[in-house]
């Protein structure tokens, strides 16, 4: 736990700033982690009451610090999505779905599941377990609604050419390589 805690304080300001500033502004004089924050998000919105939303931890949403510098190098070996799917109802509650069924694709016929929580090092799976925890403090139902998956992330690097699509509710959502932000 001792390892997990400062890494969720550094990955959290930065989910934090980039959904809050998503819904008020565009950037003036955007840093590269902020452009990679942005691209590292999708937002689908379905209709006027249900949305999809997907977040990759790429690493370059982090800045470049001495307490960044173990967990970028965790998010070039596993790729780590956020899946959240909210039906807004008339009177205003969120829902959220639990998603199922969320894939990775990468290249020709390549296609990825999560990998068991079970099996996965403590740092990872005691990072998600705290970033769980910290979005919902931070975000309430929204934060409470993101599911996190992991994925193996060989060949899934961030600033190389390439890319993936994560596979959720019949929609391939499509990240390109290199993202925003590389230097």
């Amino acid at each position: 736990m001792q390892v997990i805690r400062p890494i969720a304080a550094v990955l959290l300001p930065a989910l934090l700033c980039g959904i809050v500033a998503r819904a008020e502004a565009r950037q003036w004089k955007p840093q590269p982690q902020d452009q990679a924050l942005e691209y590292a998000q999708i937002i689908d919105r379905r209709s006027e009451r249900e949305t999809v939303i997907v977040m990759w931890l790429a690493p370059e949403i982090l800045e470049k610090t001495t307490e960044s510098r173990t967990f970028r190098s965790i998010l070039k070996l596993y790729t780590i999505i956020g899946v959240g799917h909210v039906n807004v109802t008339p009177v205003g509650e969120w829902p959220f779905t639990v998603p199922k069924g969320v894939l990775v694709e990468a290249g020709k016929d390549q296609v990825r599941r999560p990998l068991d929580r079970a099996t996965l090092p403590p740092v990872i799976s005691g990072t998600i377990s705290t970033l769980g925890e910290l979005l919902a403090q931070g975000l309430g139902a929204f934060g409470q609604g993101i599911v996190w998956f992991v994925f193996d992330g060989k060949g899934l690097e961030s600033c190389q050419a390439g890319g993936f699509r994560v596979v959720y509710a019949d929609e391939r959502y499509v990240y390109r390589t290199p993202i925003p932000g590389c230097g």
